[in-house]
């Protein structure tokens, strides 16, 4: 069976640990050092790296912008770049994977317990309907 395609999710906590190695590497290294290059070190998410992507009104990123809108995420360029090459009407696995993929490339304000608002936010902006906004929990600081 080929499994290269089938994405696992990350847990919030997980993703904010990779974002802080990533980000001492940042404190320890040159930003053009070859590490970054890396698969292993790799992070998409990483503003450093990319660099803040310009804030796009395009209609093709109008689900993406909204949820970026509504606050806590901090979209990356690979963010963008993803977006653009999924197509969202596909099955439900295949759409769910897409949008965990989406926000595994961004970093959070405040990281959630869980995904479930921040992937029924954009899953909901996706489908052109309203998100309603949840309160959340977040992860305690880092330290």
């Amino acid at each position: 069976m080929d499994v290269r395609n089938i994405i696992t999710e990350i847990s919030p906590q997980e993703l904010r640990l990779r974002h802080i190695k990533h980000d001492m590497l940042h404190n320890l290294l040159s930003e053009d050092n070859i590490i970054f290059r890396e698969k292993s070190f790799k992070d998409g998410s990483c503003t450093v790296c990319r660099g803040l992507p310009p804030e796009s009104r395009d209609d093709k990123y109008r689900p993406l912008q909204k949820w970026i809108d509504q606050g806590n995420v901090i979209p990356s360029w690979d963010t963008y770049n993803k977006f653009t090459l999924k197509d969202f009407r596909t099955t439900l696995k295949r759409k769910q994977s897409s949008i965990f993929e989406i926000i595994e490339l961004c970093r959070f304000e405040k990281y959630p317990i869980n995904w479930d608002n921040t992937f029924g936010r954009l899953e909901a902006f996706i489908d052109g309907n309203d998100a309603t906004l949840r309160s959340e929990s977040y992860l305690p600081d880092k330290h």
